[in-house]
């Protein structure tokens, strides 16, 4: 069996612990909002919150553990965790933590 990372659709440029992490993602947004809707909005920010920490935590540490690459390019290379067109999963996350948090901030 191929290693989670080595499978890359190139015309997509995803791989499969890619996907994986953002079906996670998607499984806690929807935590959050269901949440959200039954108690107090806060509650439902800090799961999503929590869930996307985790998910960075596990790809920069599924990243730390590859000696294929250098330091610092194995943090940035699709190759070494999970990628979604071409771009490392934990940056997308941490892109989508940074706009929801300035959205929060500027709706209060």
């Amino acid at each position: 069996m191929r290693h989670l990372t080595g499978i890359v659709a190139v015309k997509a440029g995803a791989n499969i612990l890619g996907l994986l992490e953002l079906f996670a993602f998607v499984g806690g947004m929807f935590g959050g909002i269901e949440l959200s809707e039954h108690t107090s909005r806060i509650i439902g920010r800090v799961f999503l919150g929590v869930a996307v920490a985790a998910i960075i935590a596990f790809d920069l540490f599924w990243r730390s553990r590859q000696r294929e690459f250098g330091s610092w390019w194995r943090l940035f290379s699709p190759f070494a965790g999970g990628c979604f067109v071409f771009v490392p999963v934990w940056l997308w996350f941490l892109f989508g933590a940074g706009w929801m948090l300035v959205e929060s901030i500027r709706r209060a």
